[in-house]
């Protein structure tokens, strides 16, 4: 299967609602086949330029990365989900290199990524 970075932009919300907004696309991602290999948070930032979503206009947010595997059709699929997420400003998706490792590979749950990442960007 190909490999995919999601790269977010969300609002700025508080811990345990960045959480949940990671952990939904997260879920979105597995129900659609597909499988998360690394998330990293790189905190919030102030935006290039004011982008408006959802009738709302943003001047900062949060970055987040995500790189999963997943079938051809798993980004089309994300990406009308992730223009219907509240929480989501920006969203993108790129396909990778098959042969360039670019981050660390997630080793499943007991790692608490999401969690550690938050805590690394607080």
């Amino acid at each position: 299967m190909p490999r995919y970075e999601l790269s977010l932009i969300l609002r700025v919300l508080d811990r345990s609602e960045t959480i949940a907004a990671m952990r939904r696309v997260g879920e979105a991602i597995i129900e659609r086949g597909g499988l998360i290999r690394a998330i990293e948070n790189l905190g919030e930032k102030n935006l290039p330029f004011k982008m408006i979503s959802h009738s709302q206009g943003y001047r900062s947010g949060r970055y987040i990365i995500m790189e999963f595997e997943g079938k051809p059709t798993i980004v089309k699929s994300m990406r009308e989900y992730l223009r219907r997420d509240v929480d989501v400003i920006r969203p993108g998706v790129l396909k990778l290199d098959p042969y360039k490792k670019t981050r660390p590979e997630c080793d499943g749950p007991e790692q608490s990524t999401v969690q550690r990442s938050l805590s690394d960007a607080s």
